[in-house]
C-alpha cells in the first residue's frame, strides 16, 4: 500500500501537478482543496457549513477529494485522492523551504513524509516533539495546510486567502 501511494505521488508530480493549479488558477481563481471522508462527522459538518462561507467569496472555488469511501475503505479513487494530497504536500514543502505550514488550530508545524505517510511534528515543550498522522479532513489554501474543522480558524484562512496574501 504504502509503495502504491508513493508511485501513485511520483506519478502525479510527472504528470504536472503544478503549485498554480492548487493555488492561482486563471483569472485570479482560487482554490480551496478539501480531503475528506464519507464516514467522518467532521468532514460532514465542513460539508454543510463551507457552501455558505465560500458562496461570499465569488474568487474561491472548492474542490473535494473523497480519501475513504461510504464503507469507511480506500478504493482506487481514495488512492488516487490520497496521491494528490501527498503530492501536493510535496510541493508545498518544497516551496517553503522547509518552513511549518500545516496549521492545528493557528499553529503552524512542519512537514514530513515517513514510509509514504504524511505526518506534521508538533511541539510540545522545548525538549519534547511528536510526529501525528495528517487526520481528516485536510484543508490546503496556496501554501498553508489546515487540519482538522475549527469553524472560526478556517472561516478567518478563508478570508485571509481570499486576500490574495497567500
Amino acid at each position: 500500500m504504502k509503495r502504491f501511494v508513493v508511485l501513485v505521488c511520483t506519478l502525479a508530480l510527472a504528470a504536472g501537478l503544478s503549485p498554480a493549479r492548487f493555488a492561482d488558477g486563471a483569472e485570479g481563481r482560487l482554490y480551496l482543496h478539501f480531503f475528506k471522508s464519507q464516514v467522518c462527522p467532521h468532514c460532514r459538518l465542513a460539508e454543510r457549513e463551507l457552501p455558505a462561507v465560500i458562496k461570499r467569496y465569488p474568487r474561491i472555488t472548492m474542490v473535494t477529494y473523497d480519501v475513504r469511501n461510504a464503507m469507511n475503505q480506500v478504493d482506487a479513487v481514495n488512492r488516487q485522492n490520497l496521491g494528490t494530497l501527498i503530492a501536493m504536500l510535496q510541493q508545498i514543502h518544497a516551496r517553503n523551504g522547509g518552513r511549518p505550514f500545516i496549521y492545528e488550530g493557528n499553529t503552524p508545524h512542519a512537514f514530513v513524509l515517513v514510509n509514504g505517510v504524511p505526518y506534521y511534528v508538533k511541539k510540545l515543550s522545548d525538549v519534547t516533539t511528536i510526529k501525528k498522522e495528517v487526520p481528516i479532513p485536510v484543508f490546503i489554501l496556496g501554501d498553508r495546510v489546515y487540519v482538522g474543522y475549527q469553524a472560526s480558524t478556517l472561516n478567518q484562512a478563508i478570508a485571509w486567502f481570499n486576500t490574495g496574501k497567500n
